[in-house]
């Protein structure tokens, strides 16, 4: 999506009064890794933040932020979700010897699908290695998360009670 307040107002606007909205995006910092566009999916055109003010990205999005200003939006729960992460293997930036790396690993990775002969020890230790030669390493290829997951609720809208004035007189 290019324009994400947007969206997120449109989705916000199909959501019933009591309804929830859940909302799954890639962290900034655990997914994209100081790298923007994105070297792991080029579709991405903005990154996400949460309970953060500042950031290296110059498209990055505040999730409460963006949730604050919804109409009626309450935050149930906001929460990074990074199980099975290696955050020794999380780096911010890369250079251009990193960047070749990256794209070594991927052409590396998909040939190895190919013919099946991925196992978890070969890819720990693959990932160490680009990581060590300056590379980022996308570890949400195997079973780690690198996601903020936001779930809100709209407000039911306050009825006023019957027979009430709602003018004063005098």
């Amino acid at each position: 999506m290019r324009d994400v307040p947007a969206a997120l107002q449109q989705w916000w606007e199909l959501v019933q009064p009591g309804g929830h909205l859940v909302v799954v995006v890639p962290d900034e910092d655990l997914y994209e890794q100081g790298i923007f566009p994105s070297l792991f999916n080029r579709d991405h055109k903005a990154t996400f933040r949460l309970g953060e003010s500042a950031s290296w990205s110059p498209h990055s999005y505040s999730l409460d932020a963006l949730f604050d200003a919804l109409p009626g939006a309450e935050i149930l729960s906001a929460q990074r979700q990074d199980a099975g992460y290696d955050h020794s293997l999380m780096r911010s930036g890369t250079t251009p010897w990193g960047r070749l790396l990256h794209h070594g690993n991927h052409l590396r990775r998909s040939a190895m699908w190919l013919v099946r002969l991925r196992s978890e020890r070969f890819e720990q230790a693959v990932n160490r290695l680009v990581f060590g030669l300056g590379g980022p390493v996308d570890q949400t290829t195997g079973p780690a998360l690198a996601q903020i997951e936001v779930v809100a609720q709209k407000r039911p809208q306050r009825r006023q009670a019957r027979g009430t004035n709602s003018t004063n007189t005098l």
